[in-house]
């Protein structure tokens, strides 16, 4: 088995940065749609969770139309592990 160099953050600052972050965003995320549903707004955070869920499908597709598949063999092999 081979090991390859695995990235890694820059500081312990920025690792800190990011989570606070990710966190921050979940968080607005989740106390939007909860204070939309609670104030009568139920059909936009469904209208808005159908469309992004549309948009992040087309841009799959769009990007997978763009990579060429591999051959034959080497899917066999990523298939295999």
């Amino acid at each position: 088995m081979v090991e390859t160099a695995r990235e890694q953050w820059g500081s312990r600052r920025g690792f800190v940065m990011a989570a606070v972050g990710a966190a921050v965003g979940l968080g607005n995320m989740w106390r939007f749609s909860y204070l939309v549903t609670e104030n009568g707004g139920a059909a936009f955070v469904l209208l808005y969770i159908a469309i992004m869920l549309a948009v992040g499908s087309l841009r799959d597709t769009l990007i997978a139309s763009d990579v060429p598949s591999p051959p034959p063999n080497i899917r066999f092999c990523m298939i295999r592990g």
